[in-house]
């Protein structure tokens, strides 16, 4: 019999050799082995047909969740036609086995002794068939591999379906198309006829990984099968875990590495379920990362070329399938928080599989988790239990090196219904290749600068009658490792601003982001990094919910929404995306123009008080009383006459002494076509703030275009001991009221 460390190594090894290039064709037969037999005993009591007994012969060489073995018969007499590793066709025959279970049926116990694997055609991708008598349980998406070095045939993580055939002997014809677990063979063969070339180590190989580097393309090419796996709790009032089943397609150039843990190259997938309900799109639950493994490397999206690395790469136009048990067995889940989704790097050093030691040894897995529901894809019974709701299943495959990060992400709608011992979903409709948010807002923006990973900001605003708005907003992140922490709907100082609320996956009141109503925003946050490194930041492959009501309607024209990033990083701390809101309190600056001396910066560098300045080097003042540092912000107001304008500017000078230099303020009147100084002080030499609050506001706004425009000067006395010396602007602002 295979060890389970014996399995894992042969097929690590495997992936790191090929077979030469001349054909060299084997017939195998089965000779030994185990079957492995991972049940779901907590749904199967749930449904009524509760595992009674167990007769485990043997140990299972691949390990699952709560799996017992059953020894292979040496009588066995499946044939295989090869070529070297892949699989030509199955002559016929079947894998005979010792031992079983016993369960219970409809008033009767039924017994599952001995039973048979037979496969359901000569090709793997027509699954198989696991057999006792008259109860029988289709395999489908096995991960099938045959290797010719170790002699083994594998067919690992099949889901068990109960057939028709079967629901009807156990007087439950309702459980037709019922998942119960999951199948593994690992199978040792003889060789009938033929000889199998030698190996040889790989010269080059595929790409993804960080010794290939080359670029990829890892499509989501199917997902299906929205399934119960087990609950805790009663109903309505429990706890689901859920799954899916998923396939991925190579529409690269390059293999992709598909090793599994505790190697590093190998995609993980991400596992999410929405509702929209009251027009809102709402994040109900998310898994733990599935960790890809062996390849199958099948047909079904082109002209499959089997890759060099076998398994342990998945070749171009190659699929491979991880079915609903495969994808929720805990033995390859892991934690979200160890991937960066921009690079999709994961290092196992310090890993929940290591249990957070710092080396690659494997020592979590199914067997640490006690539950039928952690890690999984877990919702509430209260979240599906919504009448009129509509559901939404995602999946979400991230690797390194992929050059197209949205055909790897999809989802499907799904009916969700309660038969009285669990829930079933229906999927609806076929899979569209986007984030699910885009279902809810097909016009969703994404912020910039993209530099570092992408955010998606999605809307809806409802007219409440009586001049009342109700603004609702999603926050998804795609790829950002950096995370958000903030997020800021500039709106009329002065509104009448009500029901300001959050939500997040956890619903945990306890860390729910803080929203507040000032200075002509409307505000949601977090603790910052330096605060709380854990604190509830919006991470990838997740939704929060933003929303309040407002006595102030739609701008005409998408209005800049303001992010703040979580993490450190290279680039400036707030992202900014336009989206429809409402008429806008706090103004941005839309450009700014260096009028005299040498400007260096972006408009991005005067938008926010974050300490990244637009700095604007002395010249020599070109008159008496002229200014030697001098520009002009210009931006655009949501409305024409406004109850009132404040002008905000936070500067400073590297000037010595700072105060000798005199820093001036002017506003241009529409009115009077001319320029009017409303603020002049000294300069500082650290950043500070100033407001000013002009009388008769609505002269500042030029009709119709509603353009506003203000002046920064600062004015050399001739006095100072510094040459060189820069104006830095850090932010300039206006907020108007209502």
């Amino acid at each position: 019999m295979c060890s389970r460390a014996t399995w894992v190594g042969a097929v690590l090894a495997f992936g790191t050799l090929s077979v030469s290039g001349a054909s060299a064709q084997q017939t195998w037969q089965v000779k030994g082995g185990d079957v492995g037999i991972s049940l779901l005993r907590s749904l199967m009591q749930d449904i009524g047909i509760p595992v009674e007994k167990i007769n485990a012969t043997a140990e299972p060489s691949i390990e699952m969740e709560r799996a017992f073995g059953l020894a292979v018969n040496r009588k066995s007499d499946l044939i295989i036609e090869a070529d070297n590793g892949r699989i030509v066709r199955f002559v016929g025959g079947v894998v005979r086995t010792s031992g079983g279970f016993t369960f219970q049926g409809n008033r009767r116990f039924v017994d599952f002794s001995n039973p048979s694997l037979a496969t359901n055609g000569s090709d793997a991708d027509m699954g198989f068939t696991l057999s006792s008598g008259n109860i029988s349980f289709e395999l489908r998406h096995a991960k099938v591999e045959l290797n010719p070095y170790s002699r083994q045939l594998i067919i690992a993580f099949a889901d068990a379906i109960i057939t028709q055939g079967t629901a009807r002997v156990l007087g439950r014809p309702d459980l037709a198309g019922q998942l119960i677990g999951t199948v593994s063979l690992a199978a040792n063969l003889e060789l009938l006829s033929g000889t199998v070339d030698p190996p040889r180590f790989l010269t080059d190989g595929g790409g993804g990984g960080e010794d290939n580097p080359n670029p990829v393309d890892c499509q989501l090419f199917a997902m299906a099968s929205l399934t119960s796996l087990g609950r805790l709790g009663t109903y309505p009032n429990g706890t689901n875990g859920l799954s899916m089943s998923t396939t991925s397609c190579n529409v690269g150039a390059f293999p992709i590495e598909w090793r599994a843990p505790m190697l590093v190259d190998h995609p993980v997938i991400a596992m999410n379920l929405y509702r929209v309900h009251n027009n809102r799109f709402e994040h109900i639950g998310l898994s733990w990362l599935k960790h890809g493994f062996l390849s199958t490397n099948s047909p079904g999206c082109g002209s499959c070329q089997q890759p060099p690395g076998g398994g342990g790469q998945l070749g171009i136009n190659c699929t491979d399938t991880y079915g609903t048990g495969n994808n929720g067995d805990r033995q390859y889940l892991g934690e979200r928080r160890e991937v960066n989704p921009f690079t999709g790097a994961w290092e196992c050093r310090g890993s929940w599989f290591s249990n957070y030691v710092d080396d690659c040894v494997r020592r979590n897995g199914s067997s640490s988790v006690n539950d039928p529901v952690s890690h999984r894809l877990e919702v509430r019974d209260a979240d599906l239990n919504v009448a009129g709701a509509e559901f939404y299943y995602e999946a979400y495959y991230i690797l390194k090196n992929d050059i197209d990060k949205y055909n790897q992400i999809g989802y499907r709608k799904a009916t969700a219904s309660w038969s009285g011992t669990q829930w079933s979903f229906s999927t609806t409709t076929n899979i569209v290749r986007a984030p699910a948010l885009t279902v809810w807002d097909p016009n969703a923006q994404i912020a910039t600068p993209r530099t570092e990973g992408d955010v998606w900001v999605g809307r809806r605003v409802l007219d409440l009658g009586g001049g009342n708005y109700r603004y609702l907003y999603a926050l998804y992140v795609h790829d950002l490792d950096r995370q958000i922490r903030e997020f800021s709907v500039p709106i009329l100082a002065g509104a009448n601003v009500t029901n300001i609320a959050f939500r997040d996956v956890d619903q945990d009141p306890s860390n729910n982001w803080t929203g507040t109503y000032a200075n002509g925003m409307v505000t949601w946050s977090t603790q910052t990094h330096a605060q709380n490194p854990n604190a509830n930041s919006l991470k990838y492959s997740t939704v929060f919910n933003f929303e309040f009501d407002a006595d102030v309607p739609p701008a005409g024209s998408p209005v800049e929404m303001v992010l703040g990033q979580f993490k450190p990083g290279n680039v400036p701390y707030r992202l900014r995306a336009n989206v429809q809101g409402p008429l806008a309190g706090h103004i941005f600056p839309s450009s700014i123009q260096t009028l005299f001396g040498n400007g260096a910066g972006t408009i991005e560098d005067i938008k926010d008080a974050e300490g990244v300045t637009y700095n604007v080097q002395e010249a020599p003042p070109v008159a008496l009383g002229a200014p030697s540092a001098h520009v002009e912000v210009k931006a655009t107001a949501s409305i024409e006459n406004p109850s009132s304008i404040a002008f905000g500017l936070r500067s400073s000078t590297t000037a010595a002494p700072a105060t000798s230099v005199t820093q001036r303020i002017q506003l241009f009147d529409y009115v009077a076509n001319s320029w009017v100084t409303v603020d002049s002080r000294p300069a500082s030499a650290t950043l500070q703030s100033i407001e000013v609050t002009p009388s008769n506001p609505s002269r500042f706004i030029q009709p119709s275009t509603r353009e506003m425009k203000a002046r920064i000067a600062m004015f050399d006395p001739g006095t100072l001991f510094s040459f060189g010396w820069q104006m830095r602007i850090d932010e300039v602002k206006w907020v108007l009221a209502k």
